[in-house]
């Protein structure tokens, strides 16, 4: 069964947890009745977690689940809440695990618009996300490069190299993820190099 959105107020979704925290149900703001349990004998009574259907178009109700369940286990909490903020935390995909959540590190845009480039990194991709505002948000272009395509990733000097790093990402189509603080980039760097040297 898929969810067919009528009016604006209709499309919260409730995450559900029992008291232990390791069982889960959903169900719409307009609806009495739980319209999917992880498991039917377990009692249900803590929202941990509110969010708009949108995020999950064209997914039936157990997909959902399982793609939220995965997101509690596998993003930290403020990690989680950052993705949320920004309405990117649906580009992460079920069963992938985030890393390392980062952005650069000076400003390009107002005070008031979030437009630094995010860098999130998981168990299998980096994924750049460019900010393209608008009058009245923000729109984020996601650029993912699998680990797989990577033939090398490397540290080097950027413009502002006292605070921060650039990442040189090397694929058939090479990469440079621009002004990192430095642990951080230091951190991406060595965690990718691994996985690339595991694959």
């Amino acid at each position: 069964m898929k969810f067919h959105i009528k009016r604006l107020e209709d499309k919260k979704l409730l995450l559900y947890s029992n008291k232990e925290g390791n069982e889960f149900a959903i169900k719409t703001a307009s609806e009495s009745d739980f319209r999917v349990r992880s498991n039917d004998i377990a009692t249900y009574t803590e929202i941990i977690d509110k969010m708009n259907s949108s995020v999950f178009q064209d997914r039936t109700s157990i997909q959902i689940l399982g793609i939220w369940k995965s997101w509690i286990y596998n993003i930290a909490e403020k990690d989680y809440k950052f993705l949320k903020k920004l309405n990117i935390l649906h580009f992460i995909e079920e069963n992938e695990k985030v890393e390392f959540v980062t952005e650069k590190t000076f400003y390009k845009g107002h005070s008031h618009v979030p437009l630094y480039d995010k860098v999130v990194v998981t168990n299998k991709r980096i994924i750049i996300f460019k900010a393209h505002p608008s009058v009245f948000n923000v729109n984020w272009e996601p650029n993912s490069i699998l680990f797989k395509d990577i033939n090398s990733i490397e540290l080097t000097k950027g413009l502002f190299s006292i605070f921060s790093c650039d990442i040189h990402v090397k694929t058939p189509k090479s990469l440079k993820i621009n002004a990192i603080k430095k642990s951080a980039a230091k951190e991406i760097v060595d965690y990718v190099n691994q996985c690339i040297k595991d694959k």
